[in-house]
Formats: structure tokens, sequence, C-alpha cells
């Protein structure tokens, strides 16, 4: 086996580094997800806020949907919890835009799928992403 040397320059070394750097997705967002790199959300969908310190203790760190909430109710206990959601811009949620427990919005279930037509008898296209864009208010 031949053995190969190679010599970098200092400049070489520190360009090489620059361009190996992991950038944090989440560093683009004043609001949103801990910026911790070692953060992973591990979520729930639509449990109870009562549960969220024993969700805790099984290593779950985020509530998808909180039933008819977010309340101020809900919001209290999973942030004593140590929690955080994904959650409605009803009228609570919006007055906790800034508020570190909500770290993103729902829009509906599964939009990309085919919709119920109103009058039950059949489906329909998925709903138009412009459509989701415009609900978030």
């Amino acid at each position: 086996m031949e053995t190969v040397n190679v010599t970098l320059s200092w400049d070489e070394i520190i360009s090489l580094s620059e361009a190996l750097k992991f950038e944090n997705p989440y560093m683009r967002w004043k609001y949103g997800p801990p910026k911790d790199l070692d953060f992973f959300p591990l979520c729930v969908w639509l449990q109870n806020p009562e549960n969220a310190e024993r969700y805790r203790e099984l290593g779950i760190n985020v509530y998808v949907g909180l039933w008819k909430g977010p309340t101020e109710e809900q919001l209290e206990r999973l942030r004593k919890a140590g929690m955080y959601v994904i959650c409605d811009q009803n009228d609570v949620g919006l007055s906790h835009i800034n508020d570190p427990v909500i770290i993103g919005w729902m829009h509906g279930d599964e939009p990309d799928n085919a919709q119920p037509l109103p009058d039950g008898s059949g489906y329909g296209p998925p709903i138009p992403p412009s459509e989701i864009v415009d609900n978030y208010v």
C-alpha cells in the first residue's frame, strides 16, 4: 500500500473548516424551536396536557395540536412540564405570539390529501398551497 502525504496551508485548513461547519436550521427564526443543536423534536399528537410531565419522562418534548386549544390552561401546563407546542392560531395562541412554549403553528390536517366533498359524494382535489399560506395570520 502506498502512502500519500498531503500538505495544507493554514489558509486552506481554515477555508476547509469553514466549509464543513454545520448551520443550525433553527437559527433562521427569532421564535420557534430551540436553537440547541441537541434538540430534536419528539412529538405527541392531540394528547391531553395533563399528561405532559409523564410524556416528558419518556423523552417527548413537543405537543402537536391541542384539543379545542390552545387555551391558557393548556399552555401553562405545557410550560410547567418544560414542553413545547405546535398549535392553532386562535385568539389565545395569537396572544402568545412571542411565547417560547409555542414553536410553530398548525395548518389543517393533511392538506395534500384529497379532500372530502361537502355533499359526501366522494373526494375532491387537495388544498392548494397558496390557500394554506393565506390561512396563516
